[in-house]
């Protein structure tokens, strides 16, 4: 991990942050503290080809998780919360998303 280099001020006190690389330098990993306390978690997961797979962000309030699906040209088809019920759209030649199909599943 790395110390970042400016964090804004998120509580009160001083904040302080961390960042995580994985091997090929796409940030993984992100968290911010104010003294003891943790405000801000979040973590990624990268597939093969070096699109986002999976996030999770932490506040005090709870966890969001997130999972994203691409197509065969790695164009992004999909994106919500694990399980059955994952948005998913359809993509044009021109990448146009207003064909958003949130009653399609995954």
């Amino acid at each position: 991990m790395t110390h970042l280099d400016s964090v804004p001020d998120v509580g009160n006190g001083t904040p302080t942050g961390t960042q995580s690389f994985d091997a090929m330098a796409r940030l993984t990993g992100i968290q911010v503290q104010t003294g003891t306390t943790t405000d801000f978690v979040q973590t990624r997961s990268f597939d093969n080809v070096g699109n986002v797979q999976t996030t999770q962000t932490t506040l005090p309030t709870g966890t969001d998780n997130q999972v994203f699906r691409y197509d065969q040209v790695n164009r992004l088809t999909g994106q919500g919360a694990p399980g059955p019920r994952l948005r998913r759209w359809a993509v044009t030649r021109h990448a146009d998303f207003s064909q958003l199909c949130p009653e399609l599943y995954l």
